[in-house]
């Protein structure tokens, strides 16, 4: 009962000493506050915001120059989970660091355009 009273209290958000802004980054990924005690992946809430929608089912978030902290709306790209996949397999951190956005953008673009392909083509 103490901790729920400190977090909704007089100390609780920007009114804390120890407030960092709502985000904080724990194994890679940035986390941010999207309300009392509740947080949630930068990403995530980022590329919701950039589609006007939820995510479904299926869909995910990928950076495209493989840095986890970088959320900003043209480095993320919402991909299935096998094209997700395939490009970490073939186009591993290695290569991200050696290409240009643009290049890495077309590459990603390819891959997701080669798997959606084949999967209209098993059907």
């Amino acid at each position: 009962m103490r901790l729920k009273r400190i977090q909704s209290g007089a100390f609780a958000g920007p009114n804390n000493g120890r407030w960092k802004g709502g985000r904080y980054t724990n194994k890679g990924y940035v986390f941010v506050r999207i309300g009392v005690g509740k947080y949630r992946l930068e990403h995530l809430v980022v590329a919701e915001q950039k589609l006007g929608r939820a995510l479904k089912r299926g869909e995910v978030v990928h950076h495209v120059n493989m840095d986890t902290t970088d959320n900003r709306p043209e480095n993320l790209t919402i991909c299935s989970q096998l094209a997700h996949m395939r490009i970490h397999f073939e186009y591993g951190c290695v290569l991200s660091r050696l290409l240009k956005h643009e290049e890495l953008v077309a590459i990603n673009e390819r891959i997701v355009n080669e798997v959606d392909l084949r999967k209209i083509d098993v059907r």
